[in-house]
């Protein structure tokens, strides 16, 4: 699991607008490359830790919808929303996300 956090809120990196909270992201969310630029970034900490190290077990806390939403209205590309979305299904969420891919599709 990567874990990242930023100093400054919604600061990018990667493609991703990251949080002053900290995200947990899949092993394989990032690209070598865009790891080492992420690890590299001074204004992000970023931590590669062992699923559910030194935290106990079921303490894992999901983003709330309000959180993702917040994330996605910040997202500059529709595969960001992707990677913000995952597999979350709430309503809300997704409606925020469906808008926001909108707004990125539409022609200027």
């Amino acid at each position: 699991m990567i874990r990242i956090t930023a100093k400054l809120a919604g600061f990018r990196r990667a493609g991703v607008a990251h949080s002053k909270e900290a995200t947990e992201y899949a092993d394989d969310a990032f690209t070598k490359e865009q790891l080492k630029a992420l690890q590299d970034e001074p204004n992000l900490v970023v931590e590669i830790v062992a699923d559910g190290a030194g935290k106990a077990p079921g303490s894992v806390k999901p983003p709330t919808a309000e959180e993702l939403i917040e994330k996605i209205k910040l997202a500059a590309t529709v595969e960001e929303i992707g990677l913000i979305l995952g597999e979350d299904s709430r309503k809300t969420v997704i409606a925020a996300a469906v808008a926001r891919r909108a707004e990125l599709e539409m022609p200027k």
